[in-house]
C-alpha cells in the first residue's frame, strides 16, 4: 500500500484502555506518528486559579473564551464557545470547555492560556447597566449578593463579586459604579 493509517486510540482515558501504548511501537517500526493533543476534553485549571468548592456548579447559556499565543507568538483570542459550563474538582467541563479544548491544548504548547466566562452573553454592556440601575432603584436595601444571584448560581456569587471588586454584603443602594 502507498499509505497506511493505524487508528490505535488515544491516551485520554486509561481506565478504558486508551493508554497510548501503540505509539512507541509504531515509531519503532518506522511509522510517523502525528502529535496527539487533547480535544473534546475538560480543561484543568492551575490550582491557584481554581476553587474545588465550586465543583458541581453548572452555568447554562454562557460564553467561554480562551486567549493565548497564536502560532506567530502574538496574544489573541483563540476560541469561543456558547453553551453550558460545569465546574469540576479540577477545572471546567461541559460543552463550552469541550468546544475550546483543542485550541487550548495547541496554544498551551506556546505558553499560558487564559479563560474568560461571560455569564450574560445576550446582554450588551449598556443593557446590563440599564438593568442594574433599574434593579437598584426597585430594591435599594437588598444586598449586592442577592443581585448577583439573579444571574449566576449562588455558589459563584463570592467569586463574581470579588472579580468585580464588590462586597456581596454591601447594599445595592450603597454600591457605586466600578
Amino acid at each position: 500500500a502507498d499509505a497506511v493509517v493505524v487508528a490505535a486510540g488515544g491516551s485520554s482515558y486509561p481506565n478504558a484502555g486508551t493508554t497510548g501504548d501503540a505509539w512507541p511501537w509504531l515509531r519503532s517500526l518506522g511509522h510517523s506518528v502525528v502529535k496527539v493533543r487533547a480535544a473534546l476534553a475538560p480543561l484543568y485549571l492551575r490550582t491557584d486559579h481554581h476553587d474545588p468548592e465550586l465543583s458541581g456548579v453548572a452555568v447554562g447559556e454562557c460564553v467561554l473564551r480562551a486567549r493565548g499565543l497564536d502560532a506567530g507568538g502574538k496574544r489573541k483570542g483563540l476560541a469561543r464557545w456558547h453553551g453550558d459550563l460545569l465546574f469540576t474538582h479540577q477545572g471546567v467541563s461541559g460543552p463550552c470547555a469541550l468546544g475550546v479544548s483543542r485550541e487550548v491544548a495547541e496554544a498551551m504548547e506556546r505558553g499560558e492560556v487564559e479563560g474568560f466566562v461571560d455569564f450574560l452573553p445576550a446582554l450588551t454592556p449598556e443593557a446590563l447597566e440599564a438593568g442594574l440601575l433599574e434593579w437598584q432603584k426597585e430594591h435599594p436595601k437588598r444586598k449586592v449578593g442577592t443581585l448577583i444571584e439573579e444571574f449566576v448560581p449562588a455558589r459563584l456569587t463570592p467569586k463574581v463579586a470579588g472579580a468585580a471588586g464588590i462586597d456581596p454584603q454591601e447594599t445595592v443602594w450603597g454600591m457605586s459604579a466600578k
